[in-house]
Protein backbone atom coordinates (compact mmCIF):
# COMPACT_ATOMS: atom_id res chain seq x y z
CA UNK A 1 0.00 0.00 0.00
CA UNK A 2 1.41 3.45 -1.10
CA UNK A 3 0.57 6.30 1.82
CA UNK A 4 1.32 9.99 2.24
CA UNK A 5 2.06 10.86 5.59
CA UNK A 6 0.86 14.53 6.16
CA UNK A 7 1.40 16.18 9.66
CA UNK A 8 1.80 19.37 11.34
CA UNK A 9 5.61 20.77 10.98
CA UNK A 10 6.40 20.70 14.89
CA UNK A 11 5.14 17.31 15.44
CA UNK A 12 8.30 14.73 16.36
CA UNK A 13 6.72 12.30 18.38
CA UNK A 14 7.79 8.82 17.18
CA UNK A 15 5.55 7.00 19.30
CA UNK A 16 2.85 9.19 18.33
CA UNK A 17 3.05 8.67 14.33
CA UNK A 18 3.59 4.82 15.07
CA UNK A 19 -0.15 5.05 16.81
CA UNK A 20 -1.44 6.93 13.70
CA UNK A 21 -0.42 4.05 11.65
CA UNK A 22 -1.61 1.28 14.12
CA UNK A 23 -4.92 2.96 14.98
CA UNK A 24 -6.07 2.88 11.25
CA UNK A 25 -3.52 -0.78 10.72
CA UNK A 26 -1.54 0.38 7.92
CA UNK A 27 0.84 -1.17 6.81
CA UNK A 28 2.64 0.96 3.83
CA UNK A 29 4.63 -0.58 1.35
CA UNK A 30 5.62 2.94 0.03
CA UNK A 31 5.57 6.14 2.56
CA UNK A 32 5.23 9.29 0.65
CA UNK A 33 6.74 12.16 2.25
CA UNK A 34 8.17 15.67 2.27
CA UNK A 35 11.20 16.85 3.23
CA UNK A 36 12.30 20.24 5.20
CA UNK A 37 10.90 20.34 8.52
CA UNK A 38 11.36 18.35 11.83
CA UNK A 39 8.06 16.77 10.94
CA UNK A 40 9.46 14.82 7.97
CA UNK A 41 12.73 14.59 9.40
CA UNK A 42 11.29 12.20 11.93
CA UNK A 43 9.21 10.28 9.43
CA UNK A 44 12.47 9.70 7.47
CA UNK A 45 14.07 8.35 10.64
CA UNK A 46 11.71 5.97 11.38
CA UNK A 47 11.02 4.41 8.29
CA UNK A 48 14.43 4.84 6.32
CA UNK A 49 15.90 1.33 7.94
CA UNK A 50 12.51 -0.46 7.50
CA UNK A 51 12.74 -3.58 5.50
CA UNK A 52 9.52 -3.66 4.14
CA UNK A 53 9.20 -0.16 3.58
CA UNK A 54 10.35 2.41 0.93
CA UNK A 55 10.19 6.04 1.20
CA UNK A 56 9.34 8.70 -1.73
CA UNK A 57 10.92 11.57 -0.59
CA UNK A 58 9.46 15.08 -2.10
CA UNK A 59 11.63 18.19 -2.24
CA UNK A 60 10.57 21.73 -1.75
CA UNK A 61 11.73 24.01 -5.24
CA UNK A 62 12.58 27.08 -4.42
CA UNK A 63 13.90 28.15 -7.29
CA UNK A 64 11.06 27.17 -9.61
CA UNK A 65 9.63 30.91 -11.13
CA UNK A 66 8.27 29.42 -13.50
CA UNK A 67 5.65 26.66 -12.23
CA UNK A 68 2.38 27.77 -12.80
CA UNK A 69 0.86 29.58 -10.16
CA UNK A 70 4.17 30.50 -8.71
CA UNK A 71 4.87 33.99 -6.57
CA UNK A 72 8.47 35.09 -7.36
CA UNK A 73 9.66 37.30 -4.72
CA UNK A 74 13.49 38.04 -3.44
CA UNK A 75 15.56 37.43 -0.62
CA UNK A 76 18.58 37.37 0.79
CA UNK A 77 19.59 34.47 -1.55
CA UNK A 78 17.77 35.59 -4.49
CA UNK A 79 14.60 34.75 -6.77
CA UNK A 80 11.89 32.13 -5.13
CA UNK A 81 8.65 30.84 -5.46
CA UNK A 82 6.87 31.92 -2.24
CA UNK A 83 4.69 29.14 -3.08
CA UNK A 84 6.66 26.33 -3.49
CA UNK A 85 5.97 24.83 -0.05
CA UNK A 86 2.41 24.51 -1.93
CA UNK A 87 3.19 22.99 -5.18
CA UNK A 88 5.35 20.47 -3.45
CA UNK A 89 2.10 19.50 -1.18
CA UNK A 90 0.44 19.65 -4.38
CA UNK A 91 2.91 17.37 -6.20
CA UNK A 92 2.55 14.79 -3.55
CA UNK A 93 -0.93 14.29 -3.63
CA UNK A 94 -1.29 14.44 -6.98
CA UNK A 95 1.04 11.21 -6.92
CA UNK A 96 -0.54 9.38 -4.28
CA UNK A 97 -3.95 9.87 -6.30
CA UNK A 98 -2.44 8.87 -9.50
CA UNK A 99 -1.29 5.72 -7.37
CA UNK A 100 -4.63 4.50 -5.95
CA UNK A 101 -2.82 5.38 -2.30
CA UNK A 102 -4.08 6.45 0.67
CA UNK A 103 -3.73 10.03 2.62
CA UNK A 104 -3.37 9.59 6.72
CA UNK A 105 -3.13 13.24 8.40
CA UNK A 106 -2.15 13.46 11.56
CA UNK A 107 -3.89 16.16 13.45
CA UNK A 108 -2.32 18.36 16.48
CA UNK A 109 -3.44 21.86 15.64
CA UNK A 110 -5.19 23.81 12.87
CA UNK A 111 -1.79 23.84 10.87
CA UNK A 112 -3.09 21.01 8.76
CA UNK A 113 -6.46 22.91 8.38
CA UNK A 114 -5.35 24.13 4.71
CA UNK A 115 -3.37 20.34 3.78
CA UNK A 116 -6.42 19.17 4.45
CA UNK A 117 -8.49 20.99 2.15
CA UNK A 118 -6.34 20.22 -0.31
CA UNK A 119 -6.76 16.53 0.27
CA UNK A 120 -10.64 16.71 0.18
CA UNK A 121 -10.38 18.97 -3.05
CA UNK A 122 -8.20 16.63 -5.02
CA UNK A 123 -11.08 13.52 -4.38
CA UNK A 124 -9.13 12.03 -1.58
CA UNK A 125 -10.62 11.13 1.76
CA UNK A 126 -8.24 11.32 3.97
CA UNK A 127 -7.20 9.50 7.32
CA UNK A 128 -7.40 11.10 9.85
CA UNK A 129 -5.88 11.36 13.38
CA UNK A 130 -6.37 13.68 16.17
CA UNK A 131 -3.92 13.80 18.66
CA UNK A 132 -4.85 16.43 21.04
CA UNK A 133 -7.56 15.50 22.68
CA UNK A 134 -7.43 15.38 26.59
CA UNK A 135 -4.93 12.85 28.71
CA UNK A 136 -3.56 12.29 25.21
CA UNK A 137 -6.68 10.05 24.63
CA UNK A 138 -6.52 10.01 20.68
CA UNK A 139 -9.61 10.01 18.75
CA UNK A 140 -9.98 8.61 15.25
CA UNK A 141 -12.47 10.10 12.69
CA UNK A 142 -13.14 10.26 8.92
CA UNK A 143 -13.90 13.52 6.99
Amino acid sequence: MKLLILGPPSLTSEELINEALSAHDLKPTLIVVGEESDFHKTIHRLFSSATLTRLKKFKIDWKNCKRPGAVEKEGKYGKYNSKAGFHRDEDMIDFIKEEDGVVLIIEQNSDTDSIKKMVVKAGIEPLLFNCMKSENKEVLYRL
